[in-house]
């Protein structure tokens, strides 16, 4: 072993060798801990010359927290022979490099350590590429972790190699449950030969047999169900080796929305038609009732003229009744229409059910159970109760003839309130509170084809004469003209559920008794102004006033009645006035009429009141309607009542 420090200059080869070299070479003491001599390139490294460096404590080259360290780097060397290792050193002013180092012992033939060799490689550009990346990977994996998508990266043997924690949204597993794994575990059943077999065909050939870019595709749930997926894909080929990498987007709601929107436009395109339909059949009822007007006259005046017994009175009271029942039929249709004119009340629904059923145990037979669900505390809505029955009758009446062998019929009520998400797949609806009704019987059920039709006029399911297809045309109409709405819910075997939605306005109110308006002719000779603008209908209308003892003023439009009205020297006591006309409407004749002559009452006929009349409220107080077609004893009644109610105003008022 010797004792003399280590002098590269004794050997010409090793100098040539130590000066030249491009690592750092270090040669210290036995213990290791002087640098005994050091080459220039390990000098310039650390910021010194040569001669600085001898005889330097080795600690000198190293943070004081990293002593420890390479003291056992050190005795592992001298026990192993060598040692390689990552550190940092100091350079002369204080500042640190990061450093490859291998520690290698000079023993003896003998075995014993004589010096310490170290190779110093400065690796900054190596450690500050790795810190670049380790930082661009951590910026990856910040934004990977804050999508919303889920993020997947393969292999070209189509393993899993990274993840976002997104796919834990998308799939269920967790991140690390996936690394690994092949990337068909994300797949159903039937996809995974077809990936397999495309992503073989592209890692041999290059191209691509389809679009790597917002493909929608099925994946699979970690629950076993499928979740429909946006896929784009992605290609890398660098240093860290072939990946291919997939940003999976979750479109669940999005395909949810879309069949919401195809809903929502089969509803509206229903709706549509249904309007279409029914401007079609209030047409035809308003012209049709008209010519029932002048046939039901004519008819009256004939029954006069051939009492029961005489030749021809039986062939009359036949035209007679095919009369009223075309004006049934009439009825039925402006009801689908909504050209109709109710008399709405507060009312409750309650009590209108209960009235109904009353009769509806006999109606409908003993062999279905009528059954009551109704809410104590239910509020009121505005409807015309007479039409609310009748949506009750035809809704129960239907779902006899859907169950006849028997079953069960439940009415039941309560208090809704629609919220947005609701109101948005159900065409019509309007978030806010209602009455919900809902007749549910048991059944045969109706198929989609027939559900899709069931509100349409004359559409039945029933064999030939025993429905006119009507029933619940007139219920849909009724219901949309109340501001309702009203749905259907069916299954063939399962029975079938009607569900009306009314709008709420309050508690419940006490059923209103509904009497009809009485009165016969007058003969006290009070002026009544009539304006109609269809020629028969006026002849027959002021027959029957005349013969009544009034004096009627004939206008065939609201410009001429007015003018009638201006050149009268006396009173007007009633305006009896079709409520549409061409030109100036009847609810503008009359506010017109009121202006000069605000003593004049009125009342309004129509076969149908348009929208915009119904919207403004015709029947309200202190008007009367007069639905087409009317027997002479209701006009006479009509016309009677106003006069009435208008001499009680009079009276009332010069006693106040």
């Amino acid at each position: 072993m010797s004792d003399q420090p280590f002098d590269p200059e004794s050997n010409p080869d090793w100098a040539e060798v130590f000066a030249h070299a491009a690592w750092g070479i270090r040669i210290g003491s036995t213990d290791g801990r002087t640098v005994e001599a050091v080459n220039p390139a390990f000098a310039r490294m650390h910021g010194y010359s040569v001669d600085e460096m001898r005889r330097m404590p080795v600690e000198a080259l190293y943070p004081p927290e990293l002593h420890g360290s390479i003291a056992e780097y050190w005795r592992r060397a001298r026990s192993e022979g060598h040692c390689d290792f990552e550190s940092w050193h100091l350079r002369k002013d204080g500042s640190r490099f990061p450093v490859f180092v291998q520690f290698t012992t000079i023993k003896n033939p003998a075995g014993q350590v004589l010096r310490q060799a170290v190779n110093v490689l400065d690796i900054t550009d190596r450690h500050d590429a790795e810190t670049a990346r380790a930082a661009s990977d951590e910026r990856y994996r910040v934004i990977a972790d804050a999508a919303s998508d889920a993020i997947i990266t393969i292999d070209p043997e189509s393993r899993i190699l990274v993840v976002n924690r997104a796919v834990e949204r998308v799939f269920g597993y967790r991140p690390e449950e996936l690394i690994g794994q092949p990337l068909t575990m994300l797949m159903p059943e039937y996809l995974r030969h077809v990936h397999r077999a495309a992503f073989g065909r592209y890692l041999e050939t290059g191209v691509r047999h389809l679009n790597w870019a917002a493909i929608e595709l099925p994946g699979l749930h970690r629950n076993g169900h499928e979740v429909p997926v946006e896929v784009s894909f992605g290609e890398s080929k660098g240093s860290g080796g072939h990946t291919f990498t997939a940003i999976l987007r979750d479109i669940s709601d999005r395909k949810a929305a879309e069949a919401a929107l195809r809903r929502s436009e089969q509803q509206l395109l229903q709706a549509q038609k249904m309007e279409a339909v029914g401007r079609l059949a209030g047409g035809i009822a308003h012209d049709f009732n008209n010519l029932l007007t002048v046939l039901a006259g004519a008819v009256h005046y004939l029954l006069a003229r051939h009492p029961e017994g005489t030749t021809d009175h039986a062939d009359i009271a036949a035209i007679k009744d095919a009369t009223d029942r075309a004006g049934s039929l009439t009825d039925q249709l402006l009801a689908f229409s909504r050209r109709q004119v109710l008399q709405p009340a507060e009312i409750s629904v309650n009590d209108a059910v209960r009235r109904t059923t009353t009769l509806l145990r006999r109606l409908i037979g003993e062999h279905i159970e009528v059954i009551l669900g109704l809410d104590d505390g239910l509020g009121s809505v505005r409807a015309d109760p007479t039409q609310l029955e009748q949506v009750l009758l035809n809704l129960a009446i239907n779902a006899r003839d859907a169950m006849p062998e028997g079953g069960t019929l439940r009415f039941e009520t309560s208090n809704v309130a629609v919220n947005g998400d609701y109101a948005s797949t159900h065409l019509g609806l309007e978030p806010g509170p209602y009455v919900m009704l809902a007749v549910t019987d048991t059944g045969h059920g109706m198929d989609p084809v027939t559900k899709a039709q069931i509100f349409e006029p004359f559409f039945t399911t029933k064999e030939e004469g025993k429905g006119t297809g009507l029933g619940l045309a007139t219920v849909y109409g009724i219901v949309k003209q109340s501001g309702g709405s009203i749905y259907v819910y069916s299954e063939p075997g399962h029975g079938t559920t009607f569900k009306v939605y009314l709008p709420c306005v309050g508690l419940c109110a006490a059923a209103e008794e509904h009497v009809g308006v009485g009165g016969g002719p007058a003969r006290r000779g009070e002026v009544v102004l009539l304006a109609e603008d269809r020629a028969d209908v006026r002849r027959f209308t002021a027959r029957v006033l005349r013969e009544c003892g009034y004096e009627v003023l004939e206008a065939d439009s609201g410009e001429s009645a007015l003018a009638l009205a201006r050149d009268h020297g006396g009173p007007v006591h009633v305006l009896l006035t079709d409520a549409v006309m061409p030109g100036m409407s009847g609810k503008v004749l009359a506010e017109r009429l009121g202006t000069a002559r605000p003593e004049t009452r009125v009342v309004f006929m129509s076969g149908y009141t348009d929208d915009a009349v119904l919207e403004r409220n015709v029947v309200e107080s202190g008007i009367t309607f007069l639905q087409k077609p009317f027997t002479p004893a209701r006009l006479a009644a009509a016309v009677r009542s106003v006069l009435d109610e208008g001499a009680l105003a009079r009276d009332r008022s010069s006693v106040s």
